[in-house]
């Protein structure tokens, strides 16, 4: 065989490696039954809580022991997700200087956000959560509590991006668990200026009961 030829086959061989391999990483997506979900699918509004939430800046905590609700939750695209609205129900601070609103205790709740899943690993799933415009969360008021000074008094804004997990989220599934780990370090989140952690977990179910995955 001449150099040539052997040049030849050498370079086909690379770009047919290169196309599967492309074709491996587009093929990521979410599926239904084993089928490669089409349009939209939405999700229960009500995702039982596993793990309470809690949000900790400035040496303050608010943990939130309701179940997330979710106000037009649903999954689309190839890795995409929305919701008009979070909710983490049944909010207080466990920081004597600080106290929520009457309203905030009910339920603190986001602007309208958008999401974006990736593989992790061989079986998990990676999921960021953004706002769908600008970098505001949500805002809470933190009021005086019964001792101290509270280190976040007034309005504050919840800023930047949340990285979610789902174990196991390549496996269909009828429920999927989702696990937040946010620490202040990472700078993922911050509540005014200062870095904030946040973490809680839940059970995502679809409206449909229908096996559920992300290849």
């Amino acid at each position: 065989m001449s150099k040539v030829k052997l040049t030849i086959g050498m370079f086909i061989a690379v770009l047919a490696v290169g196309a599967v391999a492309s074709a491996s990483a587009s093929a990521a997506g979410w599926m239904m039954e084993g089928a490669e979900l089409t349009g939209t699918a939405s999700l229960n509004n009500v995702a039982p809580k596993l793990l309470p939430a809690e949000l900790t800046a400035s040496g303050v905590t608010i943990k939130c022991k309701g179940n997330l609700e979710g106000v037009e939750p649903r999954i689309f695209g190839s890795n995409k997700g929305s919701a008009a609205s979070l909710i983490f129900k049944e909010c207080e601070s466990t920081t004597k200087a600080c106290e929520l609103t009457a309203a905030e205790k009910t339920g603190i709740g986001t602007v309208p956000v958008l999401a974006e899943a990736t593989l992790e690993g061989t079986s998990n799933v990676s999921i960021a959560f953004k706002p769908k415009t600008g970098s505001i969360f949500a805002t809470i008021k933190y009021e005086a509590g019964s001792e101290g000074t509270c280190a976040l008094l007034g309005l504050k804004g919840v800023t930047g991006k949340v990285t979610a997990k789902s174990p196991g989220g390549k496996m269909e599934s009828l429920e999927h668990t989702l696990e937040v780990g946010v620490t202040a370090e990472s700078g993922e989140l911050k509540v005014g200026s200062a870095g904030a952690s946040l973490s809680g977990a839940a059970m995502l179910k679809l409206e449909e009961s229908v096996n559920w995955s992300f290849l």
